[in-house]
């Protein structure tokens, strides 16, 4: 779970900054909707309707989302909260700046302290706004068309976060397919305001293993276990091939016991044997497990039963979705938890070494051991949703 300055929340020291206020009529307006059924919508910016009436969502882009809302029942100003990315109009209803969402962000979070049951996020800024702090790729938070349709667990204010365009969007592309897939993502948001965050947390609470008895029990174990173990190698680059690449690390995980180790001399036969049992196995890409396998332990791996990236391009076809990172964020509400290890693992080029072993070892092994943990839960939701998709 993410933490945060309540010092944040409750002041507005960058408000002045932007200098918007200066040239609008309705300058840092106030959160609007009366809220009755605990659903806060966040948009994007007030345009020249919403300036002169001083609240949110009453121009052609607000006519057009409470008639959305209306057929599923809900009154946009009476049912829900309102608020903005950023909350004074831009000149020329231009798209906010980055600096300008995130001197209005403490305005956003006073609306979520209200403990919203669901969060309607609409478009980019109200994206970068709602989700930027917990997820920090700036690259991902600029693709809508990632975000949208997702029901992302927020720890953070135990609620649902549920992207999907912007009004205004939909009204420019006059698309009705389009109007039917937003609609749909709202319908959606809306049956999970009776379910529970709780329900998604994820805390694996990884063992770490440092000594040849403890690694080849463990190995011995999973070798023989009766469920799917998903397992996950941290290597010194991305080519096996290449000369001096190494496995340096390993996590494995059966969805009850996760472990991470690192290689040495003395365990090489024993993950030799894991990978040549019966066990079902689960990988992210496990292309990159088996070519590994191959070639620095001289094992193909026998028993693949679930690739966790293959399948999510099944289930949903968007590209820059189906890395554990992003799958384990808008499942589990898990922030990203590679940002200490990112620079150790980058190369020069595809055949080069990176500083993986520079990384304290207790740091590389809670990283490979979330990988491995998650590859399991990631590979067990999967598996019921693609039954589903049969089924239907």
């Amino acid at each position: 779970m993410g933490f945060f300055d309540l010092a944040e929340i409750e002041t507005y020291p960058n408000c002045p900054a932007c200098k918007l206020y200066e040239n609008c009529l309705s300058p840092k307006m106030e959160i609007g909707g009366d809220g009755e059924k605990g659903i806060l919508v966040v948009a994007e910016a007030p345009g020249a309707d919403e300036d002169e009436l001083g609240t949110q969502l009453v121009g052609d882009a607000g006519e057009h989302l409470s008639a959305m809302l209306e057929r599923l029942g809900i009154d946009l100003h009476r049912d829900c909260w309102k608020v903005n990315a950023v909350n004074c109009r831009p000149p020329g209803n231009r798209t906010p700046k980055d600096n300008e969402i995130q001197a209005c962000r403490p305005k956003v979070y006073e609306a979520l302290r209200k403990q919203p049951s669901v969060v309607l996020v609409l478009g980019s800024s109200a994206i970068k706004s709602v989700i930027g702090p917990d997820y920090r790729d700036n690259t991902a938070l600029g693709k809508v068309g990632i975000w949208v349709g997702q029901q992302i667990p927020s720890h953070r204010w135990n609620t649902w976060l549920c992207p999907t365009y912007h009004p205004s969007y939909l009204i420019r592309q006059n698309d009705d397919a389009l109007e039917t897939i937003t609609e749909n993502h709202i319908r959606l948001a809306l049956e999970t305001m009776d379910r529970p965050v709780a329900s998604r947390v994820f805390d694996p609470e990884p063992v770490f293993l440092y000594t040849e008895e403890e690694i080849k029990y463990f190995l011995t174990q999973y070798s023989h276990s009766s469920r799917k173990v998903a397992f996950d190698y941290e290597t010194t680059g991305l080519k096996p091939q290449a000369p001096g690449q190494e496995v340096v690390s390993m996590g494995i995980s059966d969805g009850k016991d996760t472990v991470a180790f690192m290689i040495e001399e003395g365990v090489m036969g024993a993950v030799r044997s894991f990978l040549a049992s019966d066990v079902p196995k689960i990988a992210a890409n496990l292309k990159f497990e088996e070519a590994w396998s191959r070639t620095f332990f001289g094992q193909p791996v026998r028993n693949w039963r679930w690739d966790t990236m293959a399948t999510q391009h099944f289930l949903d076809n968007r590209p820059g979705i189906a890395s554990v990172q992003f799958q384990a964020f808008v499942r589990y509400g898990v922030q990203p938890y590679n940002e200490e290890v990112e620079s150790y693992l980058k190369t020069r080029n595809s055949n080069g070494l990176n500083k993986i072993r520079e990384l304290p070892t207790h740091v590389l092994l809670r990283y490979n051991a979330m990988d491995a943990a998650l590859e399991w839960r990631i590979a067990k939701d999967q598996l019921r949703e693609h039954k589903q998709m049969r089924i239907g």
